[in-house]
């Protein structure tokens, strides 16, 4: 079977929590890698010095069939975003490929899963330095906070972001306005953190459940109108102009009040 192979006269779910399940690898987001519109399935997919785009996977069966697949997780174009275990911070979030956590166990959404030994992994190092011209003897830590830097200047590229600088807690500060409208996110992805806006920002008419990602600070209006919204939770702590938030599933108007300084009104109906 896919995954771990158990004594057929044991209990699954229990020995998967037993031994390293204990301390399992939490992923928050599986990617897969893209570059022109299609997925990469081999380095001859890609142009020499060309830049490529993780592309997070929003099928909860696919994310299963891919972990539960000896082939995809030894495959170096599926990659993850992740907690070490113990953490529930998701600022502390890493990115590497599936096949570098070989020999352990991770967990999303509740299942556990086993990454097998390939003898295929390449080590973080080797993948930063083939996919952005990584730097030698750089520290691991450093090297993976390149990752990180890369996945946030790609993710604000595809959006069409401009006039944004990314400062040394991976916090996401613009220079003007940011429309995110019409995108179809659902949630921001964990890497990406947005600061200090100095104009309007606007993730109108998409489907997100959640603000957190959002800016912390916007100097003119800040617009989450029409979408899945049942919390504020994650708004920014200060508006300049007025908030936006029409047609999502609650009315929230006091809990906006109680985490949001707004200078300007409040527009907030179902």
């Amino acid at each position: 079977m896919a995954g771990i192979s158990f004594n057929r006269d044991g209990d699954p779910i229990g020995k998967m929590r037993i031994g390293r399940a204990a301390s399992a690898y939490k992923i928050l987001s599986v990617e897969e890698e893209w570059y022109n519109g299609g997925r990469i399935n081999s380095e001859a997919d890609v142009p020499e010095d060309e830049n490529t785009w993780g592309r997070t996977i929003d099928d909860d069966d696919y994310v299963d069939y891919v972990l539960s697949n000896w082939k995809k997780v030894a495959d170096r174009y599926f990659s993850v975003w992740y907690l070490d275990p113990g953490e529930d911070d998701i600022n502390d979030a890493m990115w590497t490929p599936i096949c570098e956590l070989e020999g352990s166990y991770v967990e999303y959404k509740d299942k556990f899963y086993y990454i097998p030994v390939s003898g295929k992994a390449k080590t973080i190092a080797d993948v930063l330095k083939e996919s952005m011209d990584f730097e030698r003897n750089k520290d691991p830590h450093q090297a993976i906070g390149i990752g990180k830097k890369f996945r946030i200047e790609q993710w604000l590229k595809e959006m069409e972001v401009k006039n944004w600088t990314i400062n040394e807690d991976f916090t996401i500060d613009v220079e003007g306005h940011t429309d995110l409208g019409e995108c179809g996110l659902i949630e921001f992805p964990p890497y990406i953190k947005f600061g200090k806006i100095s104009g309007y920002f606007t993730c109108h008419n998409n489907r997100l459940i959640s603000l957190k990602g959002g800016p912390k600070y916007v100097a003119g209006d800040f617009c989450c109108s029409i979408n899945n919204l049942s919390s504020p939770e994650g708004c920014p702590s200060y508006v300049g102009g007025d908030f936006y938030c029409e047609g999502n599933i609650e009315i929230f108007d006091d809990d906006i009040e109680k985490l949001c300084k707004v200078e300007g009104y409040i527009y907030n109906i179902k």
